[in-house]
Formats: C-alpha cells, sequence, structure tokens
C-alpha cells in the first residue's frame, strides 16, 4: 500500500469533470519525537511490530510512536481498523469477534462488547464496517455507533454493555454524528426505496426517525457526457463514485462527498480496455486515479442539499473509507478550500487500512 495523499483545490467541479481540481502527492521521511503536542489530522500508516507509524500533515513529517507494550490478549490477532473519532482508533478482531478501542499515542485500550449478541445464529458472524464516538469514551454518556448493514449502539463508561440494535430496516454503510442535537446521519440502501441510495437522519434522544430524502437526484449516469471515451459502455462499468458523509464539528454543518473513481487507467490517465484473466476475473495491474469531487452541503433540519460551487468556505475536508471531517484550515496550517484523501491501491489492506486520526493532548 501506497502512504502519498491527494490534496484537490476545490474550485467547483460539478458533472465530474477534471479540470476543476488540482492534484499533489506528498511523500514524508522526518521522524517527530513529541507527537502529542501535536493536533492536525494524522494519517495512519502501515505500523511495525514496534512502532506505530503515523504521518502529520501540517508538519509534514512521519511521526514514529514506540510501542511500549504488547496489546491486552483480546486485542491481538487479525485486528481490523473500522474507525477513528475523538482521538481514539475504533478495531475489529476477526480472531475473536471483539470491538475495542485504543490511543496509538498512551497505548490504552478500551474493551467494547463482543459482536455475537447481534447475531441470529451462532453460524452467523457480525463484521462491522464502521464505529464512530459521541463523544470521548471517559465520558459517561458516550456512545459507541456501529454500522454492520444495521446500526447498534453500546455506552463504553458504563461497566456492564452489550451492543443493542438501534432503529431501521435498511442497509447502512456510511456514518456522521451531530453532537449537539444527538443526531446520528446514514448513507442507505432499502430494499423498498426506489432510489439507489438514501440520506436518513435519526435521533438518538428518543431514538427517533426525522428525515429521509432520496439521493436519485445526484444521478451519476449523466456526469461524463462531454467526454467521448466515457460514453464507451464497457468503460463506464469501471467508473468508481464513493461516497462519504463529512461533519464538521466547529461549526456544526454536515456535507456529502462523492468521489469520482477511474478504477484503471493508462501512463497517460486514460482509460484501458477491459481485461479478463485466465482466472475469470479482471486485471487488477493497472492503477486508478480519482478524477474530482463534488461537495453538497446538507441542512440537518430537513436534509435539503446546497451544491458547493467554487468554494468550501474556508474548510478543509478530510475523506477515508472509515472516516471523514472537516476543519477549519486557517486554525491548523491547512490549505482552505481543500479536500484531502488517501490515495490507496484497490486491493488495499484490511488490516491496517490508511485512515485519518486526530490525536487529543496528552
Amino acid at each position: 500500500m501506497g502512504s502519498s495523499i491527494l490534496h484537490f483545490i476545490f474550485r467547483g467541479m460539478k458533472g465530474g469533470g477534471g479540470g476543476g481540481a488540482r492534484m499533489m502527492s506528498t511523500t514524508t521521511t522526518t521522524i517527530a519525537t513529541e507527537p502529542w503536542k501535536l493536533s492536525s489530522p494524522w494519517l495512519m500508516l502501515r505500523p511495525s511490530s514496534e512502532a506505530y507509524k503515523l504521518y502529520s500533515l501540517a508538519e509534514n513529517k512521519v511521526v514514529s510512536i514506540k510501542k511500549e507494550a504488547p496489546p491486552p490478549p483480546w486485542a491481538q490477532g487479525r485486528v481490523v481498523h473500522v474507525g477513528s473519532s475523538h482521538g481514539w482508533v475504533a478495531s475489529f478482531n476477526r480472531d475473536n469477534q471483539q470491538t475495542f478501542l485504543s490511543d496509538p499515542i498512551t497505548g490504552r485500550h478500551i474493551k467494547l462488547p463482543d459482536t455475537t449478541t447481534l447475531s441470529e445464529s451462532p453460524s452467523r458472524r457480525i463484521w462491522p464496517h464502521h464505529i464512530l464516538l459521541s463523544s470521548s469514551p471517559s465520558d459517561r454518556d458516550c456512545h459507541a455507533i456501529m454500522s454492520y448493514g444495521r446500526i447498534a449502539i453500546c455506552s463504553p463508561g458504563h461497566a456492564t454493555t452489550n451492543w443493542l440494535p438501534a432503529f431501521g430496516h435498511g442497509s447502512y454503510y456510511e456514518l456522521a454524528y451531530f453532537a449537539r442535537q444527538n443526531r446520528l446521519f446514514c448513507l442507505a440502501n432499502y430494499p423498498d426505496s426506489s432510489s439507489d441510495l438514501v440520506l436518513d437522519c435519526w435521533d438518538l434522544e428518543s431514538p427517533t426517525f426525522v428525515w429521509k430524502v432520496p439521493l436519485s437526484s445526484l444521478s451519476d449516469d449523466d456526469d461524463n457526457d462531454d467526454d467521448e471515451e466515457d460514453k464507451d459502455t464497457d468503460n463506464e462499468m469501471r467508473c468508481g463514485y464513493p461516497k462519504y458523509l463529512v461533519m464538521d464539528e466547529s461549526s456544526c454543518r454536515l456535507f456529502l462527498v462523492i468521489r469520482y473513481v477511474l478504477h484503471e487507467v493508462g501512463r497517460d490517465g486514460s482509460f484501458v480496455k477491459s481485461t479478463c484473466l485466465k482466472c475469470g476475473r479482471g486485471d487488477y495491474s493497472y492503477p486508478h486515479k480519482t478524477v474530482s469531487f463534488e461537495v453538497y452541503e446538507i441542512d440537518g433540519k430537513d436534509g435539503k442539499m446546497r451544491y458547493m460551487d467554487g468554494s468550501l468556505d474556508g474548510l478543509a475536508i478530510f475523506v477515508g473509507s472509515n472516516h471523514s471531517f472537516a476543519l477549519p484550515a486557517a486554525d491548523l496550517n491547512l490549505r482552505p478550500d481543500s479536500i484531502y484523501s488517501p490515495e490507496m491501491v484497490k486491493m488495499v489492506s484490511m488490516i491496517a487500512p490508511a485512515m485519518w486520526f486526530t490525536p487529543i493532548p496528552h
């Protein structure tokens, strides 16, 4: 897995074309000595057996944090990172079905419930997609929210707790939490919906359903009508449109970010013809390419969306496979109106995927 970062200057790029974004790849070599003094985002890289490796974006350096002691036995094995929030990394142990939180700076671990209580039968295993925190786990009112197709919630501050199934009957895969109003936003698929994708809002205080907005109006089918090469059906099927829910906690603003990706490109950045290997699968030797992003601001009261045309109001947006967020760029020595994204290969490691991590002071 590479450790490069895509940096897009946002200029308004509705329609999926690549002309509105400038890409910059960043590499790192320096080792920091006092990582706990940093507060801007880091990118978690593949760790070694002796140390965690994190890239500090603001200081353009790699932070190496020595592992003072091995993790607890229940946190050892095939561990998958499934989220990061409030200075903690959420993980899932595939060997024993255990979920837990860890702080790579202090080495502290907090055990969450295992997922067996959610299974409808002993033979069916639960595989978490995301786990996010409503606040710091030191807060007794903190909730850990997990998506595993459905939604489940637990309370890390309570000595005895289980994952409890929450609401809804959709298939959920992307989450964002609004702390001031205790609302959870989810991207979901519903079997009875005419739209392929729906944005839900739930009030966790009750919990009760607040609103639902189909995203059919954001259809990807006509995004590249002006590009003759994109009209090739075979090539269109190898385009990807990952979507991210992004919360700016400083201003309590919610955004939907759509990433336009070409799955297989040649050295000149153009599509390559579809290739089938002897095993019957596609040829994954070609790299993929992120072309551009679209950004919409979501009104948390009713779900109405406003297209962000040419500006992100000074924010820096960070998107990733299991954690996305926005920050005021000027406060953290970051470039305003920018989108940062780990540029990962298709067959990314599930054990330690590149993931944004925001440390807390220690």
